[in-house]
């Protein structure tokens, strides 16, 4: 993981921490909207809904075998 990475991935888990408490705008949605982990509804100076689309894995064995599913379909 690099530093664009983790800056990326901090501004992302902050803008979500956020959402769960208060009401994002429209700009705040943008960037993970772009990223493709949220779906917005409606919007141009109307009402809107984001919608995130993340995925949470219960543990790491589930993880190593999605990983490895991956491997496997890219070889």
């Amino acid at each position: 993981m690099d530093d664009h990475y983790r800056a990326k991935a901090g501004r992302i888990l902050t803008l979500y921490e956020k959402s769960q408490s208060a009401v994002l705008s429209e700009e705040e949605c943008a960037f993970p909207a772009e990223a493709g982990i949220m779906k917005v509804l409606g919007g141009n100076h109307g009402g809107f809904m984001p919608l995130w689309q993340i995925v949470r894995l219960k543990d790491n064995e589930i993880a190593k075998q999605l990983i490895a599913i991956g491997e496997r379909v890219k070889g």
